[in-house]
């Protein structure tokens, strides 16, 4: 099934520009550059919207199809997206040391061990290390965040790309990236950026959120994911890279601890892929046909960020309506060609 938005009210969100003159379009998968087995999953079609997000029915790697440009992304995350951090960052705020990654890896590491986070942001991942004894950096794109990382955490922190660090951080232990790789515009360029700064024999970690605990209307919506995957689409971009998992774990996120050697086999998708995929699209917006939709962010303090809740039912809500229309089966290919559209993607409010 085909999700297709035709308008939606998306309470306690907010929304940025995107000129209809930096959209950009792909026709084949980023991870195994084959065309013939892409799906579109989700449209939005209203008049100041134009996304597509589609699926690699072969590698279970759902992506932003149709998305802005990279340029656009480089001024977006320079400018409106971390207005809150950035004034967190002015503070004295003090973060906590957060070792979920630190533990996850610890039986494949030795005592101090070279480490490197590739989007440090405020370093909490890099204090677990740290308090466990290992020799800490990070590498972080935020001029206010890797400039936190430095001056209130004494922990070295370069600020660049990761496809420009690698003359910067060689010779590492472990490289790791936490929900990371789900942002980047690249992520086979960035998984590769990221193990060309690895020691022989060095271990490569990467957590992202699950496809299966995502929310289909934040995927189709939410501009900042250009990603979502399957455990085994992130098993294969990292085959793609040369590197075997040694261990994987499968939450409400996805953990993978890689090191290179022999890639993993196909690991094609499974039958059941494409049909699970059609009921996760569909099933917050009912059965098929026109429904109302209000999605606003959950007030659950202990909620995760993808949570929202939903009203369904008659668009009856003045002249903010949502109107969300659900048709026909995933079909086979992308269409070549989708409407030149000036865009609004809503965000979560900060």
């Amino acid at each position: 099934m085909r999700v297709t938005v035709l308008a939606a009210l998306l309470g306690g969100l907010r929304a940025e520009e995107v000129a209809e003159d930096v959209w950009e379009e792909l026709d084949v998968c980023p991870i195994c550059g084959a065309g013939d087995r892409l799906s579109d999953v989700g449209e939005l079609r209203a008049a100041e919207q134009g996304a597509v997000t589609a699926a690699c029915l072969d590698c279970e790697y759902v992506f932003m199809r149709r998305r802005p440009s990279r340029a656009w992304f480089a001024d977006f995350y320079a400018g409106s997206w971390d207005a809150a951090g950035r004034a967190r960052s002015e503070r004295d705020v003090q973060v906590r040391a957060d070792d979920k990654v630190a533990r996850f890896c610890a039986d494949e590491l030795g005592d101090r061990a070279r480490v490197l986070d590739v989007g440090a942001g405020f370093g909490q991942q890099l204090l677990g290390f740290r308090e466990r004894g290992h020799d800490v950096a990070g590498l972080e794109a935020s001029a206010h965040r890797a400039r936190y990382v430095r001056q209130r955490l004494g922990i070295p922190c370069v600020e660049a790309p990761i496809e420009e660090a690698a003359e910067t951080f060689a010779d590492r232990d472990l490289v790791f990236s936490h929900h990371v790789l789900e942002h980047v515009h690249d992520p086979v360029a960035a998984v590769k950026a990221s193990a060309a700064m690895l020691a022989p024999g060095g271990r490569l970690y990467v957590a992202v959120p699950n496809l299966w605990h995502e929310f289909a209307p934040q995927t189709f919506h939410f501009v900042p994911h250009l990603s979502v995957f399957t455990l085994r689409s992130l098993r294969r971009l990292l085959a793609r890279a040369g590197f075997r998992a040694l261990r994987s774990e499968e939450t409400v996120e996805l953990q993978v601890l890689a090191v290179a050697g022999t890639a993993e086999g196909a690991l094609s998708s499974e039958d059941a892929f494409e049909p699970r995929l059609g009921a996760w699209a569909r099933t917050p917006f009912g059965p098929a046909g026109r429904h109302g939709l209000i999605w606003q962010k959950a007030r659950a303090t202990n909620e995760l960020y993808e949570s929202r809740t939903v009203s369904r039912g008659a668009p009856r809500i003045g002249a903010a309506r949502a109107a969300l229309a659900i048709a026909g089966a995933l079909p086979p290919r992308p269409a070549a060609v989708w409407r030149r559209l000036t865009g609004r993607i809503a965000l979560p409010s900060t």
